[in-house]
């Protein structure tokens, strides 16, 4: 299975782990631990919504916005 995609899939279905995981066969406990695994690894999830400005919601709660024509600018300066 390719965890990091069915994570990123429950993220984004907007069912809770619980919900997903029993339509789809997937024990619950496999699911949180490599989900746990994923985000150790440094594999956080960001969500992203375009228009005239981008905006990344990162784990801990930290949304950065920013006009499009300046993202290039401010991905380097995260770098």
């Amino acid at each position: 299975m390719d965890w990091r995609s069915l994570v990123k899939e429950q993220e984004a279905s907007g069912e809770n782990a619980s919900q997903y995981c029993g339509k789809r066969g997937i024990r619950l406990n496999k699911f949180y631990n490599w989900r746990s695994k994923l985000k150790a690894e440094g594999g956080g999830f960001a969500r992203v919504e375009t228009s005239k400005r981008v905006s990344l919601e990162l784990e801990g709660g930290i949304t950065i916005r920013v006009l499009v024509s300046d993202l290039k600018e401010v991905l380097a300066a995260l770098r």
